[in-house]
């Protein structure tokens, strides 16, 4: 489990709107916020180090889960 703690933007909250998405290994999560009130309207990508790392099968390679 994990957290990350979205800063204020032009007086406004940031919200995640997105469902993460995680990279091929596993390495890097993606997940988009829009803002909440203050002044202009916006959003956010993020790509965030989960300081994981899984092997990436080889092209063609069947993983077989336990």
């Amino acid at each position: 489990m994990w957290q990350v703690d979205l800063p204020n933007e032009n007086g406004g909250y940031q919200v995640v709107f997105t469902q993460p998405r995680f990279s091929a290994d596993s390495s890097t999560v993606y997940f988009g916020t829009a803002v909440l009130a203050g002044g202009d309207q916006y959003s956010y990508l993020y790509a965030v180090d989960t300081g994981v790392r899984s092997p990436v099968p080889a092209s063609g390679t069947k993983m077989r889960l336990r």
